[in-house]
C-alpha cells in the first residue's frame, strides 16, 4: 500500500541512506519511494527532481556529480552518482536518466536479482521488500558493477585523478538459476584479495 503525502512533505523529501528505490509512475510524473523497513510512499515529484534536489541537499548538483562520473569511471552512458560520499550514498540508473520512466536504485541495500520474464527482473533488498524494474538481469548486473567500481574509485583515487574505463559487465560467471546474489559480496572480495 502506498501513502500518499502533502506536498509540502513532497518538497522536503530528499535521498537518504534508507532510500532503496525511485520509481517513476503516472507517467513520470510522480515517484514511489522505497525506503528500509518502511511501507512505501508516493511523492508527487519527478524522480529526476528527487536526485537532482538531493545532490544538492548534500552540496553538490547533479550535473557535478555526473561529470565526476564520467571522469573516475570513463564511461558516458547510464552513469551511476554518488549522492552523498560521506554517508556512502550511491545510486545507479536502470536506464537512460533522460528517459521519464528510469527507476533509480541504491546501491547499499540490493541482496538479490531474479529474472522474472526476459526484461523484467525482481529486486530483493536487504531489508527483505522487493521490487520489479523493466530490465534484464544483465544490464542489472552490469549497473551494479559500475556503481561500485565509482564506489571502489571514489575511495581511492586523490584530487583531479582519472581512471581507466570501466568494462562493462556482459555475463555472469557462476550464474544459478538466473539469479544473482550480492549478500556475500564483501566476502568474495576478501578472498579474491587473499589470494593475489
Amino acid at each position: 500500500m502506498v501513502r500518499n503525502k502533502s506536498k509540502k512533505a513532497d518538497e522536503m523529501f530528499c535521498i537518504q541512506s534508507n532510500t532503496m528505490l525511485l520509481q517513476p509512475v503516472d507517467s513520470g510524473q510522480k515517484t514511489i519511494v522505497l525506503e528500509s523497513y518502511k511501507e512505501p510512499k508516493l511523492i508527487h515529484e519527478k524522480t529526476f527532481t528527487i536526485v537532482r534536489k538531493s545532490c544538492l541537499h548534500y552540496l553538490s548538483t547533479y550535473d557535478g556529480r555526473k561529470k565526476a562520473s564520467k571522469q573516475l569511471l570513463g564511461v558516458k552512458t547510464k552513469l551511476p552518482l554518488v549522492i552523498d560520499h560521506v554517508g556512502g550514498i550511491y545510486l545507479f540508473p536502470v536506464s537512460s536518466h533522460v528517459k521519464p520512466d528510469c527507476v533509480w536504485i541504491s546501491l547499499a541495500h540490493v541482496q538479490n536479482l531474479n529474472t522474472v520474464e526476459k526484461k523484467q527482473t525482481e529486486i530483493t533488498f536487504k531489508d527483505g521488500q522487493k521490487a520489479i524494474v523493466n530490465a534484464s538481469i544483465l544490464v542489472l548486473f552490469s549497473q551494479i558493477h559500475l556503481a561500485m567500481e565509482l564506489q571502489k574509485r571514489t575511495k581511492r583515487f586523490g584530487c583531479g585523478s582519472t581512471g581507466e574505463k570501466v568494462e562493462r559487465k556482459r555475463w555472469v560467471s557462476g550464474r544459478k538459476g538466473l539469479m544473482i546474489s550480492f549478500a556475500d559480496r564483501k566476502e568474495r572480495e576478501e578472498e579474491k584479495d587473499s589470494k593475489c
